[in-house]
């Protein structure tokens, strides 16, 4: 039970790295005018993707370790 629970948080660990770094990549934007260039950055856009990238690597973590617990206790 314990390596499928593991399981199911790794695969939550890559969906929110994945919504987490696509929020911070598309939190700014750049145009260029008359060869000047001006940039603007969706602060609240940068912060909600640095928190779920930051989710994603706890559950990557705990994903982790309770697949890793589940092999070493049926080995022992």
């Amino acid at each position: 039970m314990k390596k499928i629970l593991g399981i199911v948080l790794l695969i939550f660990a890559l969906f929110f790295g994945y919504k987490g770094i696509n929020e911070i990549n598309n939190s700014t934007a750049s145009i260029e005018l008359i060869g000047l260039q001006f940039g603007a950055t969706d602060e609240e856009k940068e912060r909600k993707g640095y928190l779920l990238t930051g989710f994603s690597v706890l559950l990557l973590i705990g994903g982790l370790s309770l697949v890793d617990n589940s092999v070493s206790i049926s080995k022992g």
